[in-house]
C-alpha cells in the first residue's frame, strides 16, 4: 500500500525517480516527510518546509518520500543478520512487472555536461581589521562606480 523512497537520488539531486516511479505505479506522491501515520485506508504525513512543517492526508496505495527528520536508523541484532544471510531476496524482473524496456528508458538524454567559462576574476580586500577591510570594500565599490 506504500512505497517509500528517499528524497533523492542519483539523478542529479532533481528528486525526479520518486515523482517517476509514482506516475509508473499510477499513485500519488507526498514529500519530504518527517513522520508517517497509517488510517483506515489512508495516510498522514507531515511534510517539512523552510518555515516549519505541513500536515497532508491521502488515501492508500500511494508514494512517500523522507528525510532525514523521519527517524532514527535501527541496526540488526546478530540473530537477525544471521537469520538474513540465510534468505534469497526476491527479484522481479521486466516481465514480472509487465513492463518493456521503453517503460524504464529515460525519457531525457544527456547530451552534454561541461562547467561554463567564468570571466569573473575574485579580488581578497583585506584590511587591518573589519572596519579598515569594510572602508577599502567601499572605496573599491565606489571607483567601480557600484555605489
Amino acid at each position: 500500500d506504500i512505497v517509500i523512497c528517499g528524497q533523492q537520488a542519483s539523478d542529479w539531486d532533481n528528486a525526479h525517480v520518486p515523482l517517476g516511479i509514482s506516475e509508473m505505479l499510477g499513485i500519488g506522491c507526498l514529500s519530504e516527510a518527517r513522520s508517517i501515520d497509517l488510517g483506515d485506508g489512508t495516510v498522514t504525513v507531515a511534510s517539512s518546509r523552510s518555515d516549519g512543517y505541513e500536515v497532508f492526508e491521502a488515501p492508500l496505495p500511494c508514494l512517500i518520500t523522507v528525510n532525514n527528520e523521519i527517524g532514527q536508523p535501527r541496526y540488526p541484532t546478530l540473530r537477525g543478520i544471521m537469520q538474513a544471510s540465510r534468505k534469497t531476496p526476491e527479484t522481479w524482473t521486466l516481465n514480472d512487472l509487465d513492463l518493456s524496456e521503453a517503460d524504464v528508458s529515460p525519457a531525457l538524454t544527456l547530451s552534454e555536461l561541461f562547467i561554463p567559462a567564468s570571466d569573473r576574476q575574485c579580488e581578497i580586500i583585506e584590511g587591518e581589521d573589519e572596519a579598515d577591510s569594510g572602508r577599502l570594500l567601499a572605496l573599491k565599490l565606489r571607483e567601480e562606480k557600484i555605489i
